[in-house]
């Protein structure tokens, strides 16, 4: 899955762009903390929503703060499970995204683990 936050954008039903943050789900393991085949989904800001967007500062400070509140985060739109093999097999819980727009967030997934090598001569 992924490993680190992930920011994307999807469309929504009235063609309107909705920005994404998405956390990894972490578990404890032996010696470290390991990424779950969950992942968090929040309300994300591009750059056209305010100057705070682009700071790096304001992103990471951003990405920290949801980490920490969690499903208590006002910006918290639910958990995307991956529950079989790869993407083919998912849950939502949430009820503020359409399944159109879950669909977008896995296809943005699949694009990243499937996008072809570019290799130099």
């Amino acid at each position: 899955m992924i490993n680190n936050p992930l920011h994307i954008e999807i469309t929504n039903a009235t063609g309107n762009y909705k920005a994404l943050e998405l956390l990894p789900v972490y578990r404890e393991g032996r010696e470290n903390y390991e990424a779950t085949a969950s992942i968090r989904l929040f309300t994300g800001y591009t750059p056209e929503d305010s100057e705070f967007a682009e700071s790096i500062v304001g992103i990471e400070q951003y990405l920290d703060n949801l980490d920490i509140m969690g499903e208590n985060d006002p910006h918290f739109l639910g958990t995307l499970h991956f529950t079989g093999i790869g993407l083919l097999e998912w849950r939502y819980d949430g009820g503020v995204l359409t399944e159109f727009e879950v669909l977008q967030v896995i296809d943005n997934l699949w694009s990243l683990q499937n996008r072809p090598l570019h290799i130099e001569p």
